[in-house]
């Protein structure tokens, strides 16, 4: 983007300097203020339409599932063989269900995120949600694969911290870590090294409520912390 504007960037007049690194999207309109659309209900019918977004037999059941306190809602609007009646909240209230279900966040998050005054509000958003996560009716791989990564990740980073900084560690093995950090024994001794034993299962995080420490599974003593979102 900075080679695809650097001429328009230099016919600008900025009224600060402090914008002289700004790009403008589309030279043209940018002296017009934006344009409201509306009629979003048909304009997303009509994407379901164009696209054949078709409601299939399973589509059908799992939208039953996931909204167990409106399923003549359900059997009006989602009709095997048509395309999906999608409408903007739909949107609104996926986000809630999905971030339940995949156990993403908390009640009172999504109440402060949705901006809604009571939790029970939010608890009608998320309605099957919990339920669709016991019965789990759809495992997302996806999802799962990019939180292991993230999990991975940071265990590795909080490992590789506390045994190559001068961060003071607290409790009895994080004493002997800052004593070993002169000779850090192998499976300490880089990022790589700690990420593929924490990605194999033979690293992970022990501590307490005042620290966490990376330990080998049989490290003595150690007790387990799991955590999750």
């Amino acid at each position: 983007m900075t080679t695809l504007t650097e001429e328009w960037r230099k016919e600008t007049t900025y009224p600060d300097k402090k914008y002289k690194d700004s790009i403008w999207v589309n030279k043209a309109y940018r002296s017009k203020p934006p344009t409201l659309i509306t009629g979003w209900n048909h304009r997303l019918q009509r994407f379901c339409n164009q696209f054949n977004f078709i409601v299939t037999e399973e589509d059908f059941v799992e939208c039953l599932e996931s909204n167990p306190r409106s399923p003549s809602r359900v059997k009006k609007d989602v009709i095997v063989g048509k395309p999906w009646h999608m409408t903007p909240h739909q949107f609104r209230r996926t986000l809630a269900f999905y971030c339940i279900k995949n156990r993403l966040g908390t009640l009172v998050a999504l109440k402060q995120q949705f901006k809604h005054l009571y939790l029970s509000m939010t608890e009608w958003y998320t309605n099957g949600g919990k339920l669709a996560s016991l019965r789990d009716l759809k495992v997302d791989e996806k999802v799962q694969k990019a939180l292991d990564e993230i999990n991975a990740e940071t265990t590795a980073n909080k490992i590789f911290r506390q045994w190559h900084s001068d961060e003071t560690l607290s409790g009895t093995h994080g004493k002997a870590i800052m004593k070993m950090r002169g000779d850090v024994p192998t499976i300490y001794s880089s990022w790589d090294v700690i990420y593929k034993a924490v990605k194999d299962g033979k690293l992970t995080l022990h501590g307490s409520m005042h620290s966490s420490e990376g330990s080998p599974h049989n490290f003595p003593k150690a007790q387990p912390c799991l955590n999750r979102f």
